[in-house]
Protein backbone atom coordinates (compact mmCIF):
# COMPACT_ATOMS: atom_id res chain seq x y z
CA UNK A 1 0.00 0.00 0.00
CA UNK A 2 3.23 2.82 0.69
CA UNK A 3 3.72 2.25 -2.93
CA UNK A 4 0.27 4.96 -3.55
CA UNK A 5 -0.23 6.15 -0.48
CA UNK A 6 0.53 9.67 -1.96
CA UNK A 7 -2.45 9.27 -4.01
CA UNK A 8 -5.56 10.09 -1.98
CA UNK A 9 -7.98 9.08 -4.49
CA UNK A 10 -8.82 7.05 -7.41
CA UNK A 11 -9.69 10.34 -9.00
CA UNK A 12 -5.94 11.70 -8.42
CA UNK A 13 -4.46 8.42 -9.83
CA UNK A 14 -6.72 8.63 -13.52
CA UNK A 15 -5.14 12.83 -13.77
CA UNK A 16 -1.62 11.24 -13.01
CA UNK A 17 -1.93 8.57 -15.98
CA UNK A 18 -3.18 11.01 -17.79
CA UNK A 19 -0.68 13.39 -17.59
CA UNK A 20 2.30 10.19 -17.55
CA UNK A 21 0.93 9.66 -21.21
CA UNK A 22 0.59 12.61 -22.70
CA UNK A 23 4.24 13.11 -20.93
CA UNK A 24 5.26 10.08 -22.66
CA UNK A 25 3.41 11.23 -26.13
CA UNK A 26 5.56 14.64 -25.39
CA UNK A 27 9.28 13.18 -24.86
CA UNK A 28 8.37 10.84 -27.93
CA UNK A 29 8.06 13.91 -30.38
CA UNK A 30 11.02 15.67 -28.44
CA UNK A 31 12.79 14.33 -25.63
CA UNK A 32 14.09 18.01 -24.55
CA UNK A 33 10.60 19.03 -24.15
CA UNK A 34 10.18 20.63 -20.61
CA UNK A 35 6.98 18.65 -19.33
CA UNK A 36 6.57 21.49 -16.14
CA UNK A 37 4.96 23.69 -19.04
CA UNK A 38 1.69 23.61 -20.46
CA UNK A 39 2.45 21.96 -23.89
CA UNK A 40 0.34 22.38 -26.66
CA UNK A 41 -0.06 18.11 -26.76
CA UNK A 42 -1.24 18.77 -23.37
CA UNK A 43 -4.14 20.79 -25.40
CA UNK A 44 -5.81 17.68 -27.06
CA UNK A 45 -9.36 16.98 -26.20
CA UNK A 46 -9.46 15.40 -22.71
CA UNK A 47 -11.82 12.61 -23.81
CA UNK A 48 -10.05 11.25 -26.57
CA UNK A 49 -6.37 12.48 -25.36
CA UNK A 50 -5.14 9.14 -23.71
CA UNK A 51 -6.98 7.14 -26.44
CA UNK A 52 -5.26 8.94 -29.19
CA UNK A 53 -1.87 8.98 -27.65
CA UNK A 54 -2.08 5.52 -26.23
CA UNK A 55 -2.52 4.17 -29.81
CA UNK A 56 0.09 6.94 -31.16
CA UNK A 57 2.74 5.18 -28.62
CA UNK A 58 1.79 1.81 -29.32
CA UNK A 59 2.24 2.61 -33.08
CA UNK A 60 5.43 3.77 -32.67
CA UNK A 61 6.90 1.14 -30.86
CA UNK A 62 7.54 3.04 -27.57
CA UNK A 63 4.70 0.74 -25.51
CA UNK A 64 4.04 -2.58 -25.88
CA UNK A 65 0.63 -3.77 -26.70
CA UNK A 66 0.15 -5.63 -23.12
CA UNK A 67 0.60 -1.78 -21.80
CA UNK A 68 -1.75 -0.20 -24.57
CA UNK A 69 -4.29 -2.76 -23.12
CA UNK A 70 -3.60 -2.38 -19.24
CA UNK A 71 -4.15 1.46 -20.16
CA UNK A 72 -7.05 1.01 -21.83
CA UNK A 73 -8.26 -1.53 -19.84
CA UNK A 74 -8.02 0.95 -17.07
CA UNK A 75 -9.62 3.95 -18.34
CA UNK A 76 -12.51 2.10 -19.64
CA UNK A 77 -12.99 0.71 -16.22
CA UNK A 78 -13.08 4.44 -14.59
CA UNK A 79 -15.03 5.49 -16.94
CA UNK A 80 -17.78 3.13 -16.66
CA UNK A 81 -17.68 1.78 -13.15
CA UNK A 82 -18.82 4.05 -10.12
CA UNK A 83 -15.68 3.52 -8.15
CA UNK A 84 -17.94 4.73 -4.93
CA UNK A 85 -19.63 1.61 -5.07
CA UNK A 86 -16.86 -1.22 -5.54
CA UNK A 87 -15.06 -2.73 -2.03
CA UNK A 88 -12.21 -1.73 -0.43
CA UNK A 89 -10.08 -4.85 -1.81
CA UNK A 90 -11.34 -4.12 -5.58
CA UNK A 91 -10.09 -0.12 -4.93
CA UNK A 92 -6.95 -1.48 -3.82
CA UNK A 93 -6.53 -3.18 -6.88
CA UNK A 94 -7.71 -0.68 -8.86
CA UNK A 95 -4.77 1.76 -7.47
CA UNK A 96 -2.33 -0.62 -7.43
CA UNK A 97 -2.77 -1.33 -11.27
CA UNK A 98 -2.78 2.33 -11.93
CA UNK A 99 0.25 2.72 -9.82
CA UNK A 100 2.46 0.05 -11.73
CA UNK A 101 1.30 1.57 -15.01
CA UNK A 102 2.14 5.11 -13.63
CA UNK A 103 5.72 3.28 -12.60
CA UNK A 104 6.34 2.02 -16.06
CA UNK A 105 5.14 5.16 -18.08
CA UNK A 106 7.58 7.02 -16.20
CA UNK A 107 10.39 4.77 -16.87
CA UNK A 108 9.54 4.94 -20.58
CA UNK A 109 10.12 8.99 -19.98
CA UNK A 110 13.20 9.29 -18.27
CA UNK A 111 14.54 6.74 -21.07
CA UNK A 112 13.97 9.05 -23.50
CA UNK A 113 14.75 11.53 -21.92
CA UNK A 114 18.64 10.26 -20.82
CA UNK A 115 18.69 9.01 -24.56
CA UNK A 116 18.24 13.15 -25.20
CA UNK A 117 21.16 13.91 -22.64
CA UNK A 118 23.39 11.78 -21.92
CA UNK A 119 25.82 11.49 -18.94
Amino acid sequence: RDEFSNYKSIEQLNKELDKKILDLYSVSLDARRDLSMNEPSHQLDPKNATYYTTSYLLVKNIITPELSAAINDWKELYNNININKVDKDTKIKFKRNATKIIAVLDNKIKEFQSESFPS
